[in-house]
């Protein structure tokens, strides 16, 4: 964990990639009401959905008002698609 919103969530890193230095892990978000996403599939890809102007719960959430596409939302869609068992995986934990 590196990160937590006001609310309580966390952003962290998904250590799922064997022998793979933390920077190449894929970071994720673990909301305080139990909301779970794949942020980005490495930490290159996350400080980009920052630098494009998007807060981790807004990554989540995504914007109430559409401003065009972002590189942000392109990158937060295609960790979604690379790692789909994240959620399973989390909630196999609680188990």
């Amino acid at each position: 964990m590196f990160a937590q919103n006001g609310a309580g969530g966390m952003v962290a890193s998904w250590l799922v990639r064997e022998g793979r230095p933390l920077a190449d892990q894929p970071v994720v978000f673990l909301g305080s009401e139990g909301e779970t996403a794949v942020l980005a599939p490495d930490m290159a890809g996350f400080r980009r959905v920052l630098a494009d102007g998007f807060s981790p719960h807004e990554a989540f959430y995504g914007r109430d008002e559409p401003d065009g596409r972002h590189a942000a939302e392109a990158i937060v869609e295609a960790a979604a698609r690379e790692f789909p068992n994240f959620e399973a995986a989390v909630e196999a934990l609680l188990i």
